[in-house]
């Protein structure tokens, strides 16, 4: 990954990073097995990153629980993994095991002669190059009556919009910018059964006045009682920001969301439940 894709990365987990978006799909995805029934013992969970999701899941699956339920988290970078194993410590009732591999390389070099009861991919498509075959080799793994749950981002997410434009202009890869959308007519093509449902989360910006925080921008003096330092982020550089109109169309996506004296960004995620 180079310094300008990093960048990017950077921004826009720390964008994602200040809303409550986790905890709604935690609480969303809580709700669906509840709803449905589903007994739930074996959980494996790809991309898990730090932890933050697959935390707020397993607490609510023990709630009422006397046995034990193995969790198997997939992720190919060191210290997340061991971040994740380490909130997932605190449990008494779950069994847990690590694999730090990519996504790709774990599903095709381990021997999985375990099925699960819900596997949860959530937000890491971007990262993988053959997504039906991903998405089908995850379909195996799933018992009878168990789910695949994916999220990703909607394209009408603020977030989503944002770091489309700054990619595109600066001439990075957009392909990778997976939407649930994609994700949808990719699982359509497969001919799996699926369902899915939208969750809207926000990402509050507070104090921050939309003339303000562009004028910081473009005067290189970010102040930390306004946003800028998170769009410097997402735009790596000034200079991206003001050809090709770019900077209008930025602007434009803040002041439809002015909210008094903060900015509240619209962030938007798509479940698709994948089932046998």
């Amino acid at each position: 990954m180079n310094s300008l894709e990093y960048q990017f990365r950077n921004g826009y987990i720390t964008l994602t990073t200040l809303s409550n978006s986790k905890k709604n799909a935690a609480i969303k995805l809580s709700n669906y097995l509840n709803i449905h029934g589903l007994d739930i013992h074996d959980v494996l969970d790809v991309g898990c990153g730090n932890g933050d999701l697959i935390e707020t899941v397993i607490d609510k699956l023990i709630i009422t629980r006397n046995d034990v339920i193995k969790v198997v988290l997939i992720e190919p970078d060191k210290e997340l993994l061991s971040e994740a194993k380490m909130k997932l410590g605190k449990f008494e009732k779950i069994m847990l095991s690590g694999v730090e591999k990519t996504i790709e390389q774990a599903l095709e070099s381990e021997n999985w002669a375990q099925k699960f009861d819900l596997i949860i991919a959530s937000h890491v498509f971007y990262y993988i190059k053959n997504i039906k075959k991903t998405i089908m080799n995850l379909n195996k793994l799933i018992n009878i009556n168990g789910r695949l749950c994916l999220i990703a981002r909607d394209v009408d997410s603020d977030t989503y919009k944002l770091r489309m434009l700054y990619r595109t202009y600066a001439g990075l890869d957009i392909s990778s910018m997976v939407s649930g959308q994609f994700l949808i007519n990719a699982i359509r093509d497969l001919g799996l059964h699926y369902s899915y449902e939208s969750i809207t989360s926000n990402v509050i910006l507070p104090n921050t006045d939309v003339d303000e925080l562009f004028l910081a921008m473009d005067e290189n003096e970010l102040s930390s009682n306004n946003a800028a330092w998170i769009i410097k982020l997402m735009g790596h550089s000034n200079s991206l920001l003001i050809p090709g109109g770019i900077h209008s169309k930025v602007k434009k996506i803040f002041e439809k969301r002015r909210d008094g004296n903060n900015i509240k960004l619209i962030l938007k995620d798509n479940i698709i439940w994948i089932y046998s």
